[in-house]
């Protein structure tokens, strides 16, 4: 197989059927208080079901957003408006995604401590914030989980990623590579993680049975997760 050609290895994680095709960074619109949040998310996929959730973002966005006038939402949404008409395959784009979020074209080279890296920092960045404490746990459940995770190079990854989907995107992607005994580890190491502090968010364990229920964890994640 070419690197230079289709990306036949790798399917669409939203289909699971077409190949990898095109990335690209949407703004999340959502009201807060009298005014608006502006986020961002990165989308990997075929052309098609990227122009999909384009399109079902716009349509989130405006059922959210009552609080704001016609016109200022209209701005707004300009962005994934122009985004979803100009979007096209950018085969480029999404092997430079792939190398930053450490999941390789070939599911031999795949390296399970880069994959962790990704998946981590896209877990801490989940929420919009980066928080401290949960660097700290990152690093603690890493070094011990893995023996070659390196503090210095989770912590360039941190501050150095431009592509990173969201952890979600990223567990439907690794669903189709990995066998079920490194996927039930992945999910475990997250358990880990969000266990850390002693002290697990709802919103936390709502992320870790999503990214379960993407990693097709046949187990219980609530069994995982420390008695209190």
């Amino acid at each position: 197989m070419s690197l230079d050609g289709e990306i036949r290895t790798l399917k669409c994680p939203y289909c699971g059927v077409a190949p990898l095709e095109t990335t690209v960074s949407i703004p999340i619109i959502r009201s807060q208080g009298m005014g608006c949040v502006v986020t961002h998310r990165q989308l990997i996929g075929c052309c098609n079901c990227v122009k999909k959730k384009i399109a079902q973002e716009i349509k989130d966005a405006k059922s959210n957003i009552k609080l704001l006038s016609t016109a200022f939402f209209k701005n707004l949404n300009n962005p994934n408006k122009k985004i979803g008409r100009e979007l096209k395959k950018d085969l480029s784009a999404v092997r430079e995604a792939l190398t930053e979020a450490g999941i390789s074209e070939l599911p031999e080279n795949i390296n399970h401590t880069d994959i962790s890296y990704s998946l981590a920092i896209a877990m801490i960045k989940a929420d919009g914030r980066i928080e401290q404490d949960e660097i700290d746990a990152a690093i603690q459940v890493g070094t011990e989980t893995f023996s070659d995770f390196d503090e210095k190079e989770f912590r360039r990854r941190l501050n150095s990623y431009k592509f990173l989907p969201t952890i979600e995107d990223l567990s439907l992607l690794l669903n189709l590579l990995l066998d079920k005994e490194a996927k039930d580890g992945l999910v475990k190491f997250l358990v880990a993680i969000s266990a850390a502090d002693g002290d697990i968010a709802n919103e936390e364990v709502k992320l870790l049975k999503t990214v379960a229920g993407c990693l097709e964890f046949e187990g219980d994640v609530m069994e995982l997760l420390p008695k209190v």
